[in-house]
């Protein structure tokens, strides 16, 4: 008898089940963010539900400071609505609005205080309110404008697939209609909007399902002492921060359907299953969650060993 060992056959399927007709994926913008920057993490997140092990923070979590600046924003401009009005108020006036509105929503959060002190809730608080503090100043110095929609709840149609999005803001200013991101956390550079695949779609995504007529897009930081704008318009707004995107009238035309067409390949992998183990670069994986999953480090070994590394 032949002690020869069976040739195996290997296999490597990349696609997972194509996504079901009129099937509305969950994760929104995060979804394509995924997609562009790895295909099998859009699948694993999105449709498998998988995520790794939740690193725990000492203290208030970024993601709950996160919630309650968004929600601190959104609640005092559904109540100002105009620059105007905001102008019109004095110092003790602006800083009453914002305890106000930091006191409810720490009280409608107290399902989360039992997890800490009473010492650690009173310093979020002041962090809070000094936050806002800050950045409403910023936005006092803006050209005019007036809110339009706060936390804007789409759905919206990209290649075939079928997200929910939330828009945090849409202002109306001189220039159009811009659309802001708050951002709590690290700074992201405008640029990653750009590519080919990009890495950070969400702004483009909005600006593309906005019901308003967009003319600019612009993450804004809220950050302590580093309190900004940075974004695109296709329009002068006058804004620090916000760039022209060209001199040409259709600059701002021409980069839609750019974004477009990106965002639409995006979902058309989505659409079809796409899952390849494929990261677009080395980033992507250091903040990925899912190396025991998709075991990118073992792969990356046995193709040095094959080619003799």
């Amino acid at each position: 008898m032949s002690e020869d060992k069976p040739e195996l056959e290997q296999l490597q399927d990349h696609l997972g089940p194509p996504v079901a007709h009129n099937e509305t994926l969950r994760g929104g913008a995060g979804l394509f963010q995924d997609q562009a920057l790895c295909p099998f993490r859009a699948f694993a997140h999105r449709r498998l539900h998988a995520t790794g092990t939740p690193q725990m923070d000492p203290g208030i979590s970024p993601a709950l400071h996160g919630e309650l600046v968004h929600a601190a924003l959104a609640r005092l401009w559904q109540l100002w609505q105009e620059q105007s009005k905001l102008r019109a108020l004095s110092t003790t006036q602006r800083e009453a609005a914002i305890i106000g509105v930091v006191d409810a929503l720490m009280d409608e959060a107290s399902v989360s205080r039992s997890a800490f002190s009473d010492a650690l809730w009173r310093v979020q608080r002041a962090r809070l309110i000094d936050l806002l503090s800050e950045w409403i100043e910023l936005e006092g110095e803006r050209p005019d404008f007036k809110v339009v929609a706060t936390e804007q709840n789409l759905t919206a149609e990209f290649g075939g697939v079928s997200v929910r999005l939330q828009l945090d803001r849409v202002d109306e200013t001189e220039g159009g209609g811009l659309v802001l991101d708050f951002k709590t956390g690290t700074r992201i550079s405008v640029k990653r909007w750009f590519d080919e695949r990009p890495e950070q779609p969400q702004l483009p995504l909005y600006a593309l399902a906005a019901e308003q007529t967009v003319q600019g897009i612009a993450f804004a930081w809220v950050r302590r002492g580093a309190c900004t704008l940075a974004g695109v318009s296709g329009t002068s707004m006058a804004i620090p921060g916000i760039d022209l995107i060209g001199n040409d009238p259709g600059s701002w035309e021409s980069q839609l359907r750019s974004w477009r067409a990106a965002v639409d390949v995006l979902g058309k992998e989505i659409r079809s299953g796409v899952a390849k183990v494929a990261p677009k670069n080395i980033y992507a994986c250091q903040n990925c969650d899912l190396h025991g999953l998709c075991r990118i480090y073992e792969l990356r070994s046995a193709a040095q060993e094959d080619h003799g590394v």
